[in-house]
Parts: C-alpha cells; structure tokens; sequence
C-alpha cells in the first residue's frame, strides 16, 4: 500500500518532470558568447505515418458515493483509511449527536432522483424537437432546390434583356463601389488602431495589477512562515509556542504546512515560468492566490485549535496572530476578482480582435468583389455600343447558363449540408438520450443506497467496496451535509482522462486500449466506455471514461494514474503528414508543444501544434514546413543565438 509520504513524492516527480521538458533549453535566454554555437539540424519527415496516441488517466470508481452527516455533532470515531475494503453495513464513524434525521438523505436522495428524471425528461423532448425542425428543414431544402434554379434563371433572362439600358446605372454602381471601398480602407485602420489601443491599455492595467498580486502575496508568505516556521529562515522563530499550535487538531497544523509549501511553489512557479507569458500569467496568479487564500484559512483553523497556556501561547498571543491572519485576509480577498476581470477582459478583447478581423476581412473581400463585378459591367455595357446585338445577346445568354449552374451547384451544397446537419443532430440525440438515461440510473442508485443513513450515531456503509477518500477525523464537529467518505464499489472500474478535441473526434465509444500502470508498469485492457459531447467550460478538454476487465488489479490509490495507449486506424495520419521525433520536441504547458528551429544562421523557437502521439514520433499539424530545419542536437540555447550547422 501507497502512504501519504510516496503518493506526494509521486506527484512531486511528475510535476517536476513536467516543468523540466516544458523549460527544455529555455534557461540561458542571452547570448553571451559571440562565437556561432554548433547544432545539428534535420527537416520534418513527409509521407504516411502510422502513429498511435498516449493519454494519462486516473482510476477512479464507478459509481462512486460520498457519505455526508446529516446531523450536526462531533465524531467520537473514524474507522477507516483510503484504500481500506468496507463491506455492507459496517460501521465508518460515530457521532456524538442527541438525535438523527434517518429519512433526510433519503429524501434528498428522491429529490434528486426526480429533478434528474424531469431533466432528462425536457432534455430529450427538446432535442426531439429539435430533430423535427431539422427533419422540415431538410425536405424544405429538398423541395426548394428546382425553385432557386427557376427563380434564377428567370432573373438572369430578365438581365439579359434589360443589360443595354444600364450604361448610366453600371457607371454610378462603379463609382459608388469605388468610393465604398475607399471608405472602407480608412474605417478598417480606425478599427484596427482602437483595438491595438485597448490591448496596450490592458496590457498595462494587468502588469500594474499582477504588481499588486506579488507585492501582497510575498509578505502574506513570509507571515504564514514566520507562524508556522516552515523554512529554515523562519523555522526558530515560533519555537516558545510551536508544541502548542494547532495541538487540538494536529492534521490541520500538517494541512497548514502543506498549503504553505503549495502557494510558495506556485508563486516561484509564476515567477520563473508564466510571468512574461501573456496568455498564462494571469492563471498562474490565480493559482498562487487562491492557494495563498486557502493557506490562511488553514492557518486560522490551526491557530483556532491551539492549547493555550499563559507562559509559552497566551490568549494575547494568540489573538495577535489572529488579527495578524485577519488584516492578510482582507487584503487577498480582493484580489481574486480583480485576477478574474482581468481575464475576462483579455478573453473579450481577443475575441473582438479576432472578430472584428473576421469581419473586416469578409467586408473588404465583398467590396473588393462588388468593384470587380462593377468594372466588368461597366465595360462589357461600354463594348455594347460597337457589337451587334445579336452577338451581345449571345455572349450574354452563355453568361447566363453558366449561372444557372451555379446556382444549381449551390442548392445541391445546401442539400448535402442540410443531409449533414440532419445526421449530425441525430447521433447528438443519440448521444444525450444515453447519458440522460445514465444520469436516471445513477440517480436512482443514489436513492436506494441513501436509504441506508445513522443508526444509533453509526455512520453505516451502504455498500460493499473501498474508501477512495476520508475527509474527516474524530474530534471533528460536522453538520448536516458535511462529506465525510468516499466509496467506490468493487463492480466496475474505469480509468477516467481529459484530452483535446483532435483526439475526442478519432475515438468512439468500444474502442480498445491498452493501459499501463505508471507505477507498476503492468499491462492491462480495456474499452471505451463514454465520450463527452461538450468540452469542460474551463479547460476546454473532452472526458473520457475508459472500463477495465475486472480480472485485473487495479488500486483506488488516491492520484494513481495509468497510461492508455490508443492505436486506431483513425489516428493514423494521411498521405502528405509531417512528423518529427518526440527527443526534439519539447512540453511548453499541457497540449502544447515547441521546437528549435534554424532561420537565417539564428536559433529560434516554434510553437507547433501536434495531432496523433506515440512513444518516439508525433505529426506535426502546424507551426512549421517540410523545408524547417529542425535542431536535433542538445543543449543550453537562447533566442537570437548564432550557430554554425554541423
């Protein structure tokens, strides 16, 4: 069994092994030497490439029940540990308690089961509705499709008739588009410079802010230390009191150190990688606050839970450090909001950017198109005078069916796309009819498992399984709804990941895996079990929930991760792919990769974007071109560096 002390280290190893390929050879960002560095280069491999897709998962119950109080009390015993088999009935904890509301969680239990029928219920009646507007859609386009193509051709008949009495209206339609697109031009750089304006303001609003962010984290840190005396520097100074800090609840003074050691990570984590990365920096100072915020909440449940005594912890002193804690607080409050607006306003302003480039673009590609059309009207009305009328009407009457089939390869596009759209929204409510139904019959799990609630201050195990998560200690007060374990039953099993959509769109539910333990590298197999339709609102990754044969071993250890590795047909690259291989490629953050790459005797980085990944090659998407030259050879580089090709 995996203690406390090995799972961190476990943690700690990946997070470091993570953070080292993400820096690569970014620590030496000067040249300092003027003599050109020796590299050795190579271009992207071209042609078919066969490749095979490695995600990280972890293993996790399925279902899983959390067990919660539903009296107030305080827990005079917890009897079992993550990792530990529970069976039916048995006992988990002990409440302290004068009375029990027995029927509240099964109430609840029922409540949630009806709302989870009804959602279900209106999710699917309107996605059925949905099916049926898609279904008139799709014959309305069917029908129209020999109306467009009539209606056109009586208008462009109608054109060629009246063509050569519009000499004067061509000429106004040239000029008017001339001067529409002159307009254009001078709006489309007023567009342009606001926008750039706003960016610099931001720019400089969130610099100013994540200014504030460090300043008031840094001597918050230093604070916390100086109670705890977690580092060397400050390990001295709580020496009189330190026995009796948090001596009522010793996990929190231990829960307090480690959140310690978390916001000061994250802080020099912000510091020395995401600082001048626009794009994360303002998430990694969330990060390092929020952990800061949760540190102090930690830091006063310890304090709060201290032994007084009037000769080494007296009520003064501890009431100092308590408003100690209390002025830190107030002053980190603040700050997650302002982090949060600053990165809603850097969300919006992207996407206005790149709307408002969208439609820029689409605007001066329909002037430019109008102009052109204009000047071959004008000239074509202009020849009239000196060709006969007959051969006029000619020239025009090809013109005119060369439209005609136009217009009737679009109507065919619009059918296809109608057919598609159809068939798409189907294998949608396919999809949603599934997971509703799944959602029911959890919900009803839950409900008949609630049924088994406190019997004489007992918190009994509903079911027959193993704890994936303790969440109190004896001695702990709790009140109705306070979590108190986690089961998962010993029935099923899955491995559960987040992967990008280039991945959730090659997969479909009853593909096979095989998965690897990361820990005890054995082997094991298994299927796909759901996809997620939608990606998570945050990190914009896809779920994927991965069942495992039952013969196999696989623990409920709290972050156990296991590698599954994906070959699929529909992974495998087409004709024309690039790929390079896995030593030159180096992790910037999760799904996102860069290169070394030569350009003009000069180093340089390329961030590119990968598709299908094996153990020692992946395809490159975009970022560079079959003629990049790719550095292979290691070292310390920096941008700008001047190098000499072996």
């Amino acid at each position: 069994m995996i203690n406390s002390s090995q799972k961190q280290l476990i943690l700690l190893w990946i997070f470091v092994s993570v953070f080292l390929t993400s820096c690569g050879n970014t620590d030496s960002a000067q040249t300092k030497e003027k003599t050109p560095i020796e590299v050795s280069v190579m271009k992207p491999m071209t042609g078919w490439v066969s490749l095979d897709q490695t995600i990280v998962g972890r293993v996790i119950g399925d279902p899983e029940v959390t067990i919660s109080s539903q009296s107030a009390g305080i827990l005079s015993s917890v009897s079992y540990r993550i990792g530990e088999n529970v069976t039916l009935g048995s006992s988990l904890a002990t409440l302290d308690t004068s009375s029990t509301t027995n029927n509240l969680n099964l109430n609840n239990a029922q409540t949630a089961l009806n709302n989870a029928s009804s959602i279900a219920e209106s999710t699917l009646a309107s996605l059925e509705s949905d099916l049926s507007a898609a279904r008139i859609q799709y014959e309305n386009t069917k029908q129209s499709q020999k109306s467009v193509y009539d209606t056109t051709k009586t208008q462009l008949d109608l054109w060629v008739l009246t063509a050569q009495n519009n000499t004067a209206q061509a000429k106004t339609n040239l000029e008017q588009a001339e001067l529409a697109l002159s307009n254009f031009q001078k709006t489309k750089q007023e567009s342009l410079s606001s926008l750039n304006d706003r960016a610099s303001t931001l720019s400089k609003t969130i610099d100013a802010s994540l200014i504030q962010v460090v300043s008031t984290l840094e001597p918050a840190l230093e604070s916390a230390d100086k109670i705890l005396g977690v580092t060397d520097k400050n390990k001295d100074l709580n020496d009189s009191y330190e026995p009796y800090l948090g001596s009522k609840l010793p996990r929190s003074k231990e829960q307090a150190n480690e959140a310690f050691l978390i916001a000061n990570r994250l802080l020099d984590s912000y510091r020395r990688t995401f600082a001048s990365d626009p794009e994360y920096r303002l998430s990694a100072a969330r990060e390092a606050n929020s952990a800061t915020v949760e540190l102090y909440r930690l830091l006063t449940l310890v304090v709060q839970n201290s032994v007084l005594d009037v000769n080494h912890f007296s009520q003064t002193q501890s009431d100092g450090i308590l408003s100690q804690i209390s002025v830190r607080q107030q002053a980190l409050m603040p700050l997650e909001s302002t982090l949060t607006s600053l990165q809603n306003s850097q969300k919006d302003l992207e996407t206005q950017r790149s709307t408002t480039r969208a439609n820029l673009e689409t605007q001066e590609l329909s002037l430019k198109k109008a102009l052109e059309i204009a000047q071959k009207q004008n000239g074509l009305i202009a020849d009239s005078d000196t060709v006969a009328t007959a051969e006029l009407s000619e020239k025009n009457l090809e013109n005119t069916k060369a439209q005609i089939n136009q217009a009737r390869e679009s109507a065919d596009n619009a059918l296809k796309l109608a057919d598609a759209n159809l068939k798409s929204l189907e294998a949608k409510i396919a999809a949603q009819r599934t997971q509703a139904q799944a959602n029911v019959d959890n919900a009803k799990w839950q409900r008949d498992i609630a049924s088994v609630s406190v019997k004489n201050g007992n918190f009994l195990s509903p079911v027959n399984g193993v704890v994936t998560a303790r969440l109190v200690e004896p001695g702990m007060s709790v009140s109705p709804g306070t979590p108190l374990f986690t089961l998962a039953t010993n029935s099923t099993k899955i491995v559960r990941s987040d992967v990008p959509l280039n991945i959730v769109e090659a997969l479909k539910v009853g593909d096979e895996v095989s998965l690897i333990g990361l820990l005890s590298n054995e082997s094991f197999s298994g299927r796909i079990n759901r996809l997620s339709s939608a990606p998570d609102a945050n990190t914009k990754l896809y779920r994927i929930d991965i069942i495992t044969s039952n013969d196999r071993d696989l623990h409920y250890w709290e972050f156990m991760q296991v590698r599954a590795q994906i070959i699929n047909d529909r992974l495998t690259t087409q004709t024309g792919a690039i790929s390079l291989p896995m030593k030159v490629v180096m992790a910037k953050s999760q799904w996102r990769y860069e290169v070394w790459v030569v350009e003009d005797n000069r180093l340089a980085k390329r961030e590119v974007t990968l598709g299908a990944i094996s153990s020692d090659r992946a395809e490159v998407l975009s970022g560079i071109t079959p003629d990049t030259l790719i550095v292979t050879s290691s070292g310390i580089y920096g941008e700008g560096d001047t190098v000499v090709i072996k």
